[in-house]
């Protein structure tokens, strides 16, 4: 480590990093490798809960349970925002927010609050999507981080939709064929979220389907926006490579 005095007497005369600068460097750098965790995280969570965990049986706190899952999920996303100050406050604040959510929950299950968590929800995968894709399509060289976060742009458009998904049966019942009516609203979000990936990636099993014009609606728009983006994506990558190729 370089003495004080020393180092001191340099930095009148050259402009020193601070010492925790590499930190923040290298964390900036693999900023969207915490979003693409906590996503996967999610992702597998709920599935390995409700069909391993002696937890299943007691209904209500698994569901604090998952509530609580998705909130740890905004929290270690809000480092992926950090390129933008801005942005990150406010991903920072619908952090705080999401952690609300689950203790609210524990003795009230109104519909209302419920719109509002969804609505958080959706928010930040909005927001964190958006600088995603910034960063993908605009970035120069094919590293680990660009990557990671055009993985997570194309999981984030699957979660924006699923949230649409669920903020319509909450608000339009019956929208979809398929959900099992005698389980709760938040096992049939996990079952809307599973459709909202079938669809974005053009399976189409047909065990849930879209009956009312808006669900048919947002079907569309999710196959579409996911063909253009992995359109889009390709291109983009190809389009740098050769560049690169040019350049040497």
């Amino acid at each position: 480590m370089m003495p004080a005095n020393l180092r001191s007497t340099l930095s009148r005369h050259v402009r020193l990093p601070p010492l925790h600068a590499g930190r923040r460097l290298k964390l900036k750098r693999n900023n969207f490798g915490f979003l693409l965790t906590g996503l996967v995280t999610t992702l597998i969570t709920g599935p390995l809960l409700r069909e391993f965990s002696v937890l299943a049986k007691d209904q209500e706190f698994l569901v604090w349970l998952m509530e609580s899952v998705f909130s740890l999920m905004v929290l270690i996303g809000v480092w992926s925002l950090q390129e933008n100050r801005r942005v990150f406050r406010l991903g920072l604040l619908l952090g705080m927010l999401s952690l609300l959510f689950p203790v609210l929950a524990w003795d009230s299950r109104s519909v209302l609050l419920g719109v509002l968590e969804v609505l958080v929800f959706l928010l930040f995968c909005v927001l964190s999507c958006y600088l995603a894709a910034q960063h993908v399509f605009r970035g120069k060289e094919a590293d680990i981080n660009r990557l990671s976060g055009s993985v997570c742009v194309f999981l984030l458009i699957g979660f924006i939709w699923g949230f649409l998904y669920i903020l319509l049966t909450m608000l339009r019942p019956g929208a979809f064929q398929g959900l099992d009516a005698g389980e709760s609203m938040h096992v049939r979000a996990d079952e809307l979220l599973y459709f909202s990936f079938a669809t974005l990636t053009t399976l189409g099993y047909g065990d849930i389907t879209p009956v009312t014009p808006l669900a048919r609606t947002l079907s569309i728009l999710e196959v579409v926006c996911g063909q253009f983006y992995l359109t889009i994506l390709v291109a983009s990558l190809v389009g740098n490579f050769l560049a690169g190729r040019m350049q040497r």
